[in-house]
Order: C-alpha cells, then sequence, then structure tokens
C-alpha cells in the first residue's frame, strides 16, 4: 500500500527530520504481493522492524520472492536460520536458479542453503549437483 509520495516501507524526510514508518507483516505481504520480484528495500535491512519480522517463515519467503533469493546470498538473511530449513531453500533455488547462466554456475546454488544440508537428497537434485 502506498500513502501519496509516502511508500510506508521506507526512511523519508518529513520537515527536515528522518521518518522510519515501522512496517508490520501484514503491511510487507501486501508489499510483496503488489510489487513482485525485484522489488526487495536492502535499507530495510537497517529498520528496526526487520529482525523481528524476519523471524516469520511468511515473511522471508516473501522477501526470497522480492529479492530474486539475493537476500540469502547478501545482507543479514546470509545467516538466517531459514537456510536450514529444506522447504525454504528449494524455493530459493528454484527462484535463484532463473539467474543462472549454466549448469557449470550450479555451485553457486550451494550458498543459498546451510551447510547441514549438504547430504539431502532433494537438495542435491535440485542443484544438480554434490556440495564440494
Amino acid at each position: 500500500m502506498k500513502h501519496g509520495f509516502l511508500n510506508f516501507s521506507q526512511t523519508f524526510l518529513l520537515n527536515n527530520i528522518w521518518i522510519s514508518v515501522k512496517m508490520n507483516k501484514t503491511e510487507l505481504m501486501q508489499y510483496a504481493e503488489e510489487n513482485g520480484p525485484g522489488s526487495y528495500n536492502w535499507e530495510w535491512e537497517e529498520e528496526s522492524w526487520f529482525e523481528e519480522l524476519t523471524e516469520d517463515k511468511d515473511v522471508v519467503m516473501a522477501m526470497l520472492k522480492m529479492s530474486d533469493a539475493l537476500c540469502f546470498l547478501e545482507g543479514s538473511l546470509q545467516t538466517s536460520e531459514f537456510k536450514k530449513h529444506k522447504d525454504m531453500v528449494l524455493y530459493a533455488i528454484e527462484i535463484y536458479r532463473a539467474f543462472i547462466s549454466d549448469e557449470e554456475e550450479a555451485y553457486q546454488l550451494w550458498d543459498l542453503s546451510d551447510e547441514s544440508l549438504a547430504d539431502d537428497q532433494d537438495i542435491v537434485n535440485a542443484i544438480g549437483m554434490a556440495r564440494d
């Protein structure tokens, strides 16, 4: 949801004072639905609400979609506990695979998962190669 000139998900300047609008789960999910892939805002990671919201699986799934799975490769979610969740990793692989130019780069997909999933056959099959 957008409020006039103000996008609720960002910090803005009002009367020379920077204001940070706290986003909640409902707003973030709506933003993700309306804006889709490529709409992840890396500045969110600096906001006070970010850590709390990223404890929610649905929120992280939406962030994976909005960031084209890059949020599992860079920034705060790079060390997320959700990288240990098989379903989350399979979803991230599905999204990120579209950006891999050839199978020789498939090893990069392992960076989307925690090492604890290295022997999971479904993950190995989705990536197309075993982890080194």
